[in-house]
């Protein structure tokens, strides 16, 4: 993915608000996905599929595991009452999105915190192999205006 998005950022083919776009949507599809699944092996009484069955899957080790892991394992109440959503919320926000950032530096890319709530993507060495060139907001009005929406 690094390697792409270099290539794309440097022919100008994509700005920085897309390839945030990009990653968050896509997380969050993920994620939507893993939780019909979640809910399906609860109904069945089974552990969820990425402790179980996929336990051992490259995309569960490298990338899914931790951050899915951190949502499941979460103590707030994942449908709270209105009364109760802002600490059901901060608690996620705590435990879980710092998991889902790493995943994403794991796969090459970080998002350096700029003036609220600007984000600077970045592609780096992650586990997908050497960083390729430089990642810059360098396009005529590249930034990020946006929150990790999970």
């Amino acid at each position: 993915m690094p390697e792409m998005l270099s290539a794309r950022r440097q022919r100008s083919e994509i700005s920085l608000q897309a390839v945030y776009e990009l990653v968050v949507g896509e997380t969050v599809g993920v994620f939507t996905y893993l939780s019909h699944c979640e809910a399906e092996n609860m109904m069945l009484k089974r552990v969820t599929p990425l402790r179980d069955e996929y336990a051992a899957h490259p995309a569960t080790r490298l990338y899914l595991g931790e951050p899915w892991g951190a949502l499941v394992d979460c103590d707030a109440p994942l449908l709270a009452p209105l009364p109760e959503f802002a600490a059901a919320k901060g608690t996620y926000i705590t435990d879980v999105v710092p998991k889902v950032i790493d995943m994403w530096q794991r796969a090459g890319l970080t998002f350096t915190d700029g003036p609220a709530p600007t984000i600077c993507p970045r592609v780096t060495e992650g586990a997908l192999g050497p960083r390729p060139a430089a990642f810059e907001p360098a396009l005529p009005g590249d930034s990020v205006d946006g929150t990790i929406g999970i």
